[in-house]
């Protein structure tokens, strides 16, 4: 016989239809927004996600601050009588099994125990990925003077990306702000943050870290699978998935050269263009009545801002656009670090 519906918590989801699951366990541990989990159900099943999660979402000042609540606690408590005999699709009917209030607890327990287990092995952690990161350029560069080798390529691209993926993304979305060492550096507020030089130190990409930091820890994690996601894929790449059969040689060749161009042709563009836009909307710049909701969602590419909008682009200028963002990744890792390789090879 099956459980009775107080039985069934987070320890025991893992018999439940996980695809449909998905959304609301990402909402319940803080990596989708309520709007793309609850849009992903049925409205019973909203109504009780949204009672069930509303005390863990007004709990966490980080969300209090970056996702204000749209309604109060109390008024999500209770589902009303619509959504709460409204016919539920059967690949929902596990939701009235399941006891959310007890998995939002657990998972909120879950949450604090792991905060409270931060500490010194976390910083170690952090600086050996520093350490290794810092190797593999440390060869790369080391190697650049001799021919096109397999080496130099690993070192560097390593190097490159471990900043990125490894150490970069985990400090900015302020997985270290409890464990600096009080100098800032390795919070989300300071990392990378403020100056070329200091950008130079922690985080040298082609996309300006202030821009990732809104384009990706505010929109994209926020609004993920929506139309306000900047990293929508589906609709980013709609003109090509739209292509006819016929044309199928057109759209390898189109993803070959995105695979090899992505970083600095769509997402340094891109990231820039949502910095631009959080500041105007914080700045009421009256721009904006120009720009409609379409423009302003659509991914912008290298080339977009000067035949779309014209040389005095809304979003920025070709001249902001290289000295800000790709000009200090592009000048130190094919012009300068190449010189200083050539200038060893020659002594």
């Amino acid at each position: 016989s099956s459980p009775p519906p107080s039985s069934l918590s987070a320890s025991k989801m893992n018999n439940m239809e996980i695809p449909r699951a998905a959304p609301l366990l990402l909402l319940l541990l803080g990596l989708a927004s309520p709007a793309s989990a609850l849009s992903a159900s049925s409205p019973l099943v909203r109504a009780r996600v949204a009672a069930a999660t509303a005390p863990a979402v007004h709990a966490s000042p980080l969300l209090r601050r970056l996702h204000p609540p749209v309604a109060s606690a109390a008024t999500l408590q209770q589902p009303d009588a619509a959504a709460s005999t409204a016919a539920v699709a059967p690949e929902d009917e596990w939701i009235a099994r399941v006891d959310l209030a007890a998995f939002g607890k657990e998972c909120r327990e879950l949450g604090s125990r792991l905060e409270k287990g931060q500490g010194e092995a976390d910083v170690k952690h952090l600086k050996r990925m520093i350490l290794w990161s810092n190797l593999c350029g440390a060869v790369g560069v080391a190697t650049m003077w001799m021919k096109p080798n397999f080496i130099s390529v690993m070192g560097l691209s390593l190097w490159t990306m471990s900043r990125w993926t490894m150490i970069a993304h985990h400090t900015c979305h302020g997985g270290y702000n409890k464990q600096d060492d009080g100098t800032g550096r390795f919070t989300s507020l300071g990392f990378a943050l403020g100056s070329v030089q200091r950008r130079a130190m922690d985080w040298l990409d082609w996309m300006l870290p202030e821009a990732w930091n809104v384009e990706h820890n505010q929109l994209h994690h926020y609004s993920l699978g929506e139309d306000s996601d900047p990293d929508l894929v589906e609709r980013n790449l709609d003109n090509l998935r739209q292509m006819p059969a016929l044309l199928a040689p057109v759209k390898y060749l189109v993803i070959a050269f995105l695979t090899v161009t992505w970083k600095w042709f769509y997402y340094a563009p891109n990231t820039f263009k949502v910095l631009s836009l959080n500041r105007m909307r914080r700045e009421a710049d009256p721009r904006l009545e120009k720009l409609s909701t379409q423009l302003q969602e659509d991914p912008c590419v290298v080339g977009d801002w000067h035949f779309l909008l014209g040389p005095s682009s809304l979003f920025f200028s070709n001249v902001e656009f290289f000295v800000r963002v790709l000009g200090p990744f592009f000048t130190t890792r094919f012009l300068l670090l190449p010189a200083a390789a050539a200038a060893a090879a020659a002594a």
